[in-house]
């Protein structure tokens, strides 16, 4: 390897297995379970459309030592072959940013890479779009409640992760 750890083992991180191929990360895409109830609904409702699997990229990447690192997500029939056209993004320093056309390669149906200009000891994260952690949506929640008194929020339950399900 080229001392760099890549994960997604973080609250919004999304990705399936990681590879390396000639000097390529391969990060497939992370299966997600779908109840059959909810699998035969959109089958019977939507003609299948809209099955919430294998959706996104999300990951973190470490570097040991400055370099560039190139990211390739493939796509799948469910996981972007329509919708996952650039921009990307990489997260810096806790902010995202839109990452440049020259540091990404898109082939429509078939995958999207990045390449990650990376210092020693940093870390950034690169996504098909940013994710603000729960926290932070939570925090925002609450602010629109205390300045527009017509809103209100309320938990109805809480997500397979144990995170709340928080409704505006």
């Amino acid at each position: 390897m080229k001392d760099v750890h890549i994960s997604a083992g973080f609250p919004t991180g999304s990705a399936g297995e990681i590879s390396l191929v000639d000097d390529v990360y391969v990060i497939l895409p992370k299966p997600e379970p779908v109840p059959e109830w909810f699998f035969a609904a959109l089958q019977e409702n939507f003609g299948g459309a809209g099955v919430p699997r294998e959706y996104a990229f999300h990951v973190r990447v470490v570097s040991g030592k400055d370099q560039s690192v190139r990211l390739r997500f493939p796509f799948t029939a469910t996981n972007g072959s329509g919708y996952m056209d650039p921009p990307y993004w990489i997260r810096r320093d806790g902010v995202w940013c839109q990452e440049t056309e020259f540091d990404t390669v898109f082939e429509a149906r078939k995958y999207a890479e990045v390449t990650v200009a990376i210092g020693t000891g940093e870390t950034v994260q690169v996504a098909n779009k940013p994710y603000p952690l729960p926290k932070s949506i939570y925090t925002e929640i609450d602010e629109l409640v205390r300045w527009h008194p017509f809103m209100s929020s309320t938990v109805y339950g809480e997500t397979a992760d144990g995170r709340p399900l928080v409704a505006l």
